[in-house]
């Protein structure tokens, strides 16, 4: 079954739901493996850095206009839903499908942000007051509208859980997403040499393949 989690959402919760303690993970197995293996492999800090952040961006953006962030139970542990047109696992298609949504990294700390529809694209332009310099891209519009369009597998609706979005964004980036990002940034700055940069990476890493038990949730 492929459902959107707008769709998840309303066939989960109802009046029958119970509320649970769930055992989660802040990423799933497979963009930890992912992660190690390609960083065990290439010695690319800056790629798996981009991979893991990413990779949040694009999952917070499906589930930030619910009330709920569904979890999927794998071995009785709950994870991010699986896409259907993408792999997690997929490191390219996680940085641009992050980057389409948020921009690259680093990011202008002083800028205008112009959003303009032109068809079925809007037209992003980035200037900086200060220098003037203006960046300019285009993302696909259905993109705002990802926790409707994005499909994801579901063997059984049974085995999703959800927890409160508010509170699982929250505890993400304070965990690890706004480490993980301040990391990169200090990095690519020449604040953090390489070898620092990857200690924290695999420490991080490593502490993420623990499973956290929330109580907020449904």
């Amino acid at each position: 079954m492929e459902f959107s989690v707008s769709e998840i959402i309303d066939r989960v919760i109802g009046k029958d739901t119970g509320s649970r303690a769930l055992p989660f993970r802040y990423l799933p197995k497979e963009i930890v493996k992912t992660s190690k293996n390609h960083l065990e492999k290439t010695d690319d800090v800056e790629k798996v850095l981009r991979y893991v952040i990413n990779s949040f961006y694009i999952y917070r953006e499906c589930v930030n206009r619910s009330m709920f962030a569904p979890h999927y139970d794998v071995d009785n542990e709950y994870e991010w839903l699986k896409p259907v047109e993408f792999s997690w696992s997929d490191i390219e298609t996680v940085i641009l499908g992050g980057e389409t949504l948020y921009g690259k990294i680093p990011r202008e700390k002083k800028e205008i942000i112009i959003e303009t529809p032109m068809g079925d694209k809007t037209e992003i332009k980035t200037i900086n007051p200060e220098t003037g310099k203006v960046n300019k891209y285009f993302r696909e519009t259905v993109s705002e509208d990802v926790d409707k369009t994005l499909k994801f597998n579901i063997e059984s609706l049974s085995k999703v859980g959800a927890i409160f979005s508010d509170w699982w964004q929250i505890a993400a980036l304070k965990e690890y997403a706004n480490p993980v990002y301040f990391l990169l940034d200090d990095f690519l700055k020449g604040n953090k040499s390489k070898e620092n940069a990857r200690n924290c990476l695999i420490n991080g890493l490593n502490a993420l393949e623990t499973s956290f038990i929330d109580s907020n949730n449904f």
